[in-house]
């Protein structure tokens, strides 16, 4: 609750002191081309449009060093060695990498410019080099409450696994582990297109199957692959109806990793409830 008030007030003030800024701004650089001011004053407009962009940049900054996805201390290091400096084409390195490379002879002397969304995928890179365990872990120690109820339904770390490509913050990391965790909602379009009684029909072959079978991802594709061929169905014909059995979801990853990063008893709890309609 305090990182999200804390947040909160940042991007008020963001939202107001920056607009407000942006206007004074705009104004003053529409002033720099009015011939009827002084070739003085219109200097002294250029100086305080020029200040005004400076505040807007050290206002975003501030906005994002309180925000509590940011919070890759490695990233941050790598990105702002990098902003100002480079070694070669290198764009990922260690701290003990940046101790080594570091020279005068490469600093840059250009204006270093924020990029906010370098930065998210530089955060991303470091995320995805962590062990999917670790993260896991490291949610337990942040947002305990959220991943008690994670643990119960899932094995996080299998979870993650199967989605971290595509993840680039703790907050996202979260987000999906949550979303997963929660009970199944089947939009209506959906449920009418795999879900209907054909679908129901195939879940019932296949919940059974999945009732005995190893519960891992390689012993579930092959438990899922005998149902095709025992009922002579296409993969399309089995998989779409238990992905949206188990995600509520048109598109995931692999939906056997999926079902075995899950309780097996969570995954036939949600194959019922969807046999039930």
């Amino acid at each position: 609750m305090l990182e999200q008030e804390r947040l909160r007030i940042s991007q008020d003030i963001h939202d107001d002191l920056g607009a407000r800024v942006t206007q004074i701004s705009l104004l003053s650089a529409m002033a720099q081309k009015d011939s009827a001011f002084s070739e003085k004053a219109r200097t002294e407009f250029e100086k305080i449009s020029s200040m005004s962009q400076e505040l807007i940049s050290a206002l975003y900054e501030t906005v994002w060093t309180v925000n509590p996805e940011n919070d890759n201390l490695d990233a941050m290091v790598n990105y702002l060695a990098r902003l100002g400096w480079s070694h070669g084409d290198e764009e990922i390195f260690s701290r003990e990498q940046l101790v080594e490379w570091f020279d005068f002879a490469h600093v840059s002397r250009s204006p270093a410019r924020w990029d906010p969304e370098k930065l998210k995928w530089l955060n991303g890179e470091y995320l995805r080099r962590r062990p999917a365990a670790e993260i896991a872990q490291h949610l337990r120690d942040e947002r305990p409450a959220v991943m008690a109820e994670v643990d119960r339904r899932m094995d996080a770390g299998a979870m993650l696994a199967t989605a971290l490509g595509e993840l680039d913050t703790y907050r996202m990391v979260e987000t999906y582990l949550h979303e997963m965790a929660q009970p199944v909602a089947v939009d209506a379009a959906l449920r009418a297109q795999h879900l209907g009684g054909k679908g129901r029909e195939v879940l019932a072959k296949v919940s059974p199957v999945l009732a005995d079978v190893e519960w891992n991802a390689p012993a579930i594709s092959a438990a899922l692959k005998s149902v095709v061929q025992k009922e002579g169905l296409k993969m399309p014909e089995v998989m779409m109806p238990l992905r949206v059995a188990v995600t509520g979801r048109e598109k995931t990853k692999a939906i056997d990793g999926i079902v075995a990063a899950f309780r097996r008893e969570e995954i036939l709890d949600r194959i019922g409830r969807a046999i039930g309609g």
